[in-house]
């Protein structure tokens, strides 16, 4: 079992294999995998899994990736696409390895906490406000041995 230690660790931590497990308050939930898988000097996230809906309709599949890089004090999150787009900067405080990003999307403004806790899990919370969106979103992810 891997422990995060300080922001200089987070990157080489987070190869591998992660459980995930969501709630969106909106009533829906996700159980899935995520892979973070090194590429040059990035990680490239993906995750797959089961997205269910509050109304009780068989869950659908659902992906989506993103690229990680490391910053000094923790790293920066982009949108898989060409040119690479940032989605969020996330400076890790050293005394307990969380870090807060925002994102605006149009009118919508995405804020994040990303949290590295001590049992060697992970999460990131979003909460989304604004004329369109107005949820949160909250991750669990948890080291998969398969």
């Amino acid at each position: 079992m891997h422990h995060w230690n300080n922001p200089a660790e987070i990157m080489a931590l987070l190869q591998g294999k992660w459980s995930i497990s969501r709630t969106i308050s909106t009533g829906g939930s996700f159980k899935g995998l995520a892979v973070f898988a090194p590429d040059n000097e990035l990680l490239r996230y993906r995750e797959d899994g089961c997205l269910q809906m509050e109304n009780g309709s068989p869950c659908f599949q659902s992906w989506r990736t993103y690229i990680y890089e490391h910053r000094n004090q923790g790293f920066a999150v982009y949108f898989d696409e060409t040119p690479l787009r940032l989605f969020q900067e996330v400076a890790l405080s050293p005394s307990d390895l969380t870090g807060h990003a925002e994102h605006h999307c149009g009118q919508d403004i995405y804020k994040s906490v990303y949290t590295f806790m001590p049992d060697s899990t992970f999460s990131i919370t979003h909460d989304v406000k604004g004329p369109r969106k107005n949820y949160r979103m909250h991750s669990v992810f948890t080291r998969s041995m398969g």
